[in-house]
């Protein structure tokens, strides 16, 4: 199977200017050998791109990233909560420490980590 980073290095490899773009971000944050391939890489996006400034890139970069998770909710089929005592339901944040976690069954407890997931994708804070 392969990875993401496999993906987008493939779609650069083959000129999709954001994926080159990205992929040259991810190879400079990676380090090491891969920092030399990265500047390689988005100096040659900034090359080839006369009429594709990095500006242009970044907004067109950032609605695509926006498109996977903002226009595709993950939706929930059921819900798994017991509704059952001495189950408490809690309101979680991401942040939450799992300590809390101690009065809530298994069903209850991921259900509010499903939650708390979903909130985290679309931008709510939770």
């Amino acid at each position: 199977m392969e990875s993401g980073l496999e993906y987008l290095k493939r779609a650069a490899d083959k000129g999709h200017i954001e994926a080159s773009y990205v992929y040259g971000i991810i190879l400079l944050c990676t380090g090491g050998e891969s920092t030399q391939q990265g500047l390689k890489l988005l100096n040659a996006v900034n090359s080839k791109s006369k009429s594709l400034r990095i500006q242009e890139c970044r907004v067109r970069t950032k609605a695509i990233i926006r498109t996977m998770w903002i226009n595709n909710y993950l939706v929930r089929q059921t819900n798994t909560c017991c509704h059952e005592q001495p189950c408490i339901r809690m309101e979680r944040t991401w942040d939450c420490n799992e300590d809390n976690d101690v009065l809530l069954c298994d069903a209850c407890r991921w259900d509010q980590e499903v939650i708390a997931f979903c909130k985290m994708l679309r931008g709510i804070a939770a």
